[in-house]
């Protein structure tokens, strides 16, 4: 384990960093080249321009200089530069000034993290200005999971509705399509809950599933796993439904192996007059959560509501991943531990709001077929988005909004 003093761990890397960009600066100078034209660079001292162009976001870092220090060549990649340049006609002082500067770097490394994997690590964790600055940190683990797991998928869906109930205007009526773009399985064996239905109230009590209704059926058979069968292109003999003591679980069994066996499958629920649209003692908030139960490249979540809602379109983000969760109540706040992520709202223009995005093919066909099947006008809904590249598997992505008094 390594223990970090940010006091003295920030300073000396800044310091660092600082010292080996001036030696790069008075390198380039001494030959006549230009910071700012790696591929240039790469043509006249015949290097990878890879390297040229890491060198060059170094040396261009005007703001932080934690935001690249990624971009640090490694030594035996530098001394290639170093020779390369030497050949140019660069003096013997700034070429050693950067090897010096280099090794002064690694020094620094090796005192307070150990290796450049661990320092990228802590640095997207700092954040410095970055809003997304976990990034690096949730596309690292997407790929482990993914390899760990045996699955992944382009995309998460979550699609919240609400709308005012028809007899009782003071309650609200919802609908909620999740849904998962181009699974697919990375073992031929893998055996994987997709989808974790929950439901919880006020005091964290679990909610009853007894009023939510599939919104499809099929031939009139009963449809318990709410499949939305004409936009999946799940064979449904592949998953199976698991009842838990907090709600449902939908699993994938064995089968074909990356493209082969590729594909698309959503779940749409609907509830008339589900909860009250306005805040009591017990219930102050409303929220929603995306369960992210895969290794997943990008969650796409919309609220689309009333238009009268607007209490509901600017949400407050969270995301919360849990530990050790099986046996205890998944509702208590000390099971739920806080991970940073980006928390930018966009608002969906038009009226009705475009949902249409690559990442979620028939996205607007499918919000067209649930307005229509539950007798609600398109034009009253205006909508929210939040897209997140590789969400943290494990976690739950909250949006939480203030309910109005009534």
């Amino acid at each position: 384990m390594i223990d970090i003093d940010k006091k003295h761990f920030e300073p000396a890397c800044r310091a660092a960093f600082d010292d080996l960009r001036a030696a790069l600066l008075e390198l380039y100078a001494s030959v006549g080249a230009d910071p700012v034209s790696p591929q240039d660079a790469a043509r006249r001292f015949k290097v990878n321009k890879t390297l040229t162009w890491n060198v060059s976001k170094v040396m261009s870092s005007a703001s932080d200089p934690l935001e690249s220090v990624s971009n640090v060549p490694g030594s035996s990649a530098l001394r290639g530069l170093l020779e390369a340049v030497r050949r140019e006609g660069a003096s013997a002082k700034a070429v050693e000034r950067v090897r010096a500067a280099s090794e002064a770097f690694d020094k620094m490394i090796e005192t307070y993290v150990g290796d450049r994997a661990t320092l990228e690590l802590i640095v997207d964790g700092m954040g410095h200005g970055r809003e997304d600055h976990l990034e690096i940190s949730r596309k690292l683990a997407f790929r482990g999971n993914s390899g760990l797991l045996g699955i992944q998928a382009k995309t998460r869906l979550m699609t919240v509705f609400m709308m005012p109930n028809a007899e009782s205007p003071d309650r609200l009526d919802m609908a909620i399509v999740r849904g998962f773009v181009g699974i697919r399985r990375l073992r031929a064996d893998v055996r994987w809950p997709l989808f974790q239905v929950r439901g919880w109230g006020a005091e964290g009590e679990a909610m009853s599933n007894e009023h939510w209704k599939a919104l499809e059926t099929r031939d009139n058979e009963p449809n318990p796993m709410a499949f939305l069968h004409r936009f999946s292109t799940v064979d449904p003999s592949i998953m199976q439904e698991v009842r838990t003591a907090h709600g449902m679980d939908c699993v994938l069994t064995g089968g074909p192996l990356g493209n082969a066996g590729s594909f698309d499958c959503y779940l749409a629920e609907y509830s008339r007059s589900a909860a009250s649209r306005f805040r009591t003692v017990e219930d102050p908030v409303g929220e929603f959560g995306a369960t992210i139960s895969a290794p997943t490249e990008r969650l796409i979540f919309d609220l689309l509501v009333h238009e009268s809602f607007d209490f509901a379109l600017k949400p407050e983000v969270s995301c919360e991943g849990g530990i050790f969760m099986g046996g205890t109540d998944p509702a208590a706040a000390s099971s739920h531990l806080p991970i940073p992520i980006p928390s930018s709202i966009t608002q969906l223009p038009g009226r009705p709001p475009v949902v249409a995005t690559p990442a979620v093919p028939r996205y607007s066909e499918i919000v067209s077929f649930v307005q229509e099947r539950l007798g609600w006008q398109a034009a009253q809904f205006r909508g929210c988005r939040l897209e997140l590249d590789f969400p943290p598997m494990g976690s739950t992505v909250v949006l939480r909004f203030k309910l109005p008094e009534r």
